[in-house]
């Protein structure tokens, strides 16, 4: 086991109009070139972790107009850079499409339908959480 601890948050954005589609923003090439949803690290400051997921949604994306967190109590575990990773999953549900405001960290998005989008990802933790959350508000 890893004696570094990074606390994360994934956030699985989706909005129903008229069919549920899911955000997912792309990582430059020289960070991978992935597909993923919005990710960060839970910061000191953040008081829980919807703080966070609300923080890193609005830094990644700008939007900041959240309907409703859905707190899936789901935490994944995993390795990265001899540390122990734990991220937490969110949803959060936008009431329409965003046009995104990227960060540096994404140089693309795209609104999916949820299929497609699990096709996209890269990770098993994402289409997992995808999953998840999909599964828990339709």
């Amino acid at each position: 086991m890893a004696d570094v601890i990074i606390r994360k948050v994934q956030v699985i954005v989706y909005c129903r109009a008229p069919e549920i589609q899911v955000l997912l923003l792309q990582r430059p090439p020289d960070r991978g070139d992935i597909w993923q949803p919005v990710t960060g690290k839970m910061e000191p400051e953040d008081r829980n972790f919807l703080h966070s997921a609300a923080r890193e949604l609005e830094e990644e994306t700008g939007i900041t107009d959240v309907l409703h967190f859905v707190e899936t109590g789901v935490e994944f575990h995993f390795e990265k850079d001899a540390a122990e990773v734990r991220e937490l999953l969110v949803g959060a549900e936008v009431e329409r499409f965003h046009a995104v405001i990227l960060s540096d960290e994404h140089v693309a998005y795209a609104w999916l339908p949820a299929l497609e989008a699990s096709e996209r990802l890269s990770w098993n933790t994402n289409r997992e959480g995808l999953q998840i959350v999909l599964s828990s508000v339709i």
